[in-house]
């Protein structure tokens, strides 16, 4: 498995992809001619363009094999192609931020990230801009079946999870301990004093966006609930955006690249906490409990330690995060209507899991049977 192969965002159902509808051999042409007017490879070869059985919800993704020269060297290895789809689930989708994200970490010690060879903004090669990066090898821990169920996580030893599971905290943590001023393209002070704030101004954006004007019992009054009720202490500091374990590459059970950055932010590590919390409990109800792995409060801790902060404000982070999820499955629920993936009439959205959680721990009118429970934490 490599950087982008295809993983289901835990929400329950398979989600649609970005498939290459494009003659692959002509791509790979194209890519060829462009990396080799770089000073970065030379002599490339390009052997085989497939795409992965899926690409994630926001961008179309292209692996290569090929063969090039490198610093004074031969190479045989694999190319990720990351094109920026015109329908993306995201709202004032960026894949340059993606890739601003990957430069800025190269080289930032113990946050392993894929090599870049380039960016191009230029819709006229690919019909859309794009980046290419070296394929990472490893696996990705699968969301279908979820990893604590099958796969190579599940049948390792108690040790071996522990390892994987402690590696990929230390990570994030690490992450959570960027310079700000590395990642200063993500501040946007127009949307709000603090980056916790310009994250919501964003969401809320989102909110909008995805209710085209329908009203909805528990998002609205949630939506209002976030805006009155920001914590006093408002970081303005690195969140990956998507903390999962399913987003991060390992190899020997330790993590040798983190991915996915179409919702990086700053609204700081708590904010990452909270959403690894609410993607390892999707669905509503407690994953099965791997040997090796500890409880979300040991993570806590872990994370407390390693990066000298302090979880205060955990019971809004939370709901947050239910409330991102919440709307991103609604707009996601469009999509896959427009796009055929579901039937007419089908409404994966209104009464979801992650709404069902949030009217929980809001104590907000549910949208219909309530059939969840909150993850659990002693800081809630």
């Amino acid at each position: 498995m490599t950087a982008d192969d295809p993983v289901d965002p835990g929400r329950g159902f398979e989600t649609p992809i970005h498939q290459a509808k494009r003659d692959l051999v002509e791509a790979g042409e194209k890519v060829r001619s462009w990396l080799t007017e770089r000073d970065s490879i030379k002599d490339l070869i390009v052997r085989d363009v497939s795409t992965p059985d899926g690409a994630g919800v926001a961008n179309e993704t292209l692996l290569i094999d090929a063969q090039w020269s490198e610093d004074g060297r031969q190479v045989e290895d694999g190319l990720v192609v990351r094109v920026a789809a015109d329908d993306s689930l995201y709202l004032d989708a960026d894949i340059h931020t993606q890739y601003q994200m990957y430069d800025a970490l190269a080289g930032e010690p113990g946050i392993p990230v894929p090599k870049l060879y380039g960016y191009e903004p230029d819709r006229s090669v690919l019909g859309a801009p794009f980046f290419v990066m070296r394929r990472v090898a490893g696996t990705v821990p699968a969301d279908q079946p979820y990893y604590t169920e099958a796969g190579f996580v599940a049948d390792a030893a108690p040790e071996q999870q522990r390892s994987l599971w402690q590696d990929a905290i230390e990570v994030m943590c690490r992450l959570h301990q960027v310079d700000t001023a590395k990642v200063a393209f993500l501040n946007k002070p127009d949307r709000g004093v603090s980056g916790l704030e310009q994250d919501l101004d964003y969401w809320l954006r989102y909110w909008q966006w995805s209710s085209a004007g329908r009203e909805h019992p528990t998002l609205d009054p949630a939506a209002a609930w976030l805006k009155a009720n920001l914590p006093a202490d408002r970081p303005t500091s690195l969140g990956w955006g998507d903390a999962r374990v399913c987003n991060m590459i390992f190899r020997d059970f330790k993590c040798v690249a983190v991915l996915d950055w179409d919702s990086v932010n700053l609204a700081g590590g708590e904010s990452d906490l909270a959403w690894w919390i609410v993607m390892e409990h999707a669905g509503g109800k407690p994953r099965k409990q791997l040997p090796g792995f500890g409880t979300f409060d040991e993570m806590i801790d872990i994370w407390e330690d390693r990066t000298g902060l302090t979880a205060r404000n955990m019971r809004y982070h939370i709901a947050y995060a239910l409330f991102r999820l919440g709307v991103i499955v609604r707009k996601l629920n469009d999509q896959m209507l427009a796009s055929g993936w579901l039937p007419e009439g089908t409404d994966i959205a209104t009464n979801s899991e992650v709404v069902q959680q949030l009217s929980l721990i809001l104590d907000l009118p549910p949208a219909g049977p309530i059939d969840v429970v909150l993850p659990k934490i002693s800081r809630l």
